[in-house]
């Protein structure tokens, strides 16, 4: 008889863990449309076009893992056009603990504004602490 081992959920083949996916927010800010997920902005498009896939804060340890962060105290205000998000992020792991404050806004011209200010709360090995970006993917039609 052999042992099989069950299928993975669907959670753990998309994004790698069981837990299930974030809120998210569907946000304007002029003629882009995105959503806000648990700290970061995702799928910012200009019509059908996505120009940006996600903007987000990572931290990641010595050997390059990321820790994820836990977000708290999210305060939102969104109209038609525009909107303003501020929140804590803390990232702890054996050997990191580094929290900071975000604003993001976006107003109705289409410019987004990303800003973090953070604190290590104990010294530690890092190989990144700060804002990535992911571009969109190109369509060839």
């Amino acid at each position: 008889m052999h042992n099989v081992a069950p299928a993975p959920s669907r959670n753990i083949l998309y994004r790698g863990r069981e837990e299930p996916p974030p809120e998210q927010t569907v946000l304007q800010a002029g003629p882009l449309s995105m959503v806000y997920e648990e700290g970061s902005l995702r799928f910012i498009s200009l019509g059908d076009r996505e120009v940006l896939h996600g903007i987000y804060v990572a931290v990641r340890d010595r050997d390059w893992r990321t820790v994820p962060p836990v977000v708290a105290q999210v305060e939102m205000r969104a109209a038609a056009d525009s909107f303003a998000i501020a929140f804590e992020a803390t990232h702890r792991s054996d050997e990191i603990d580094f929290s900071w404050q975000a604003s993001i806004t976006g107003d109705p011209g289409g410019t987004i504004t990303f800003g973090m200010e953070g604190v290590a709360r104990r010294t530690f090995m890092r190989s990144r602490i700060g804002f990535c970006i992911l571009h969109g993917a190109r369509s060839h039609s």
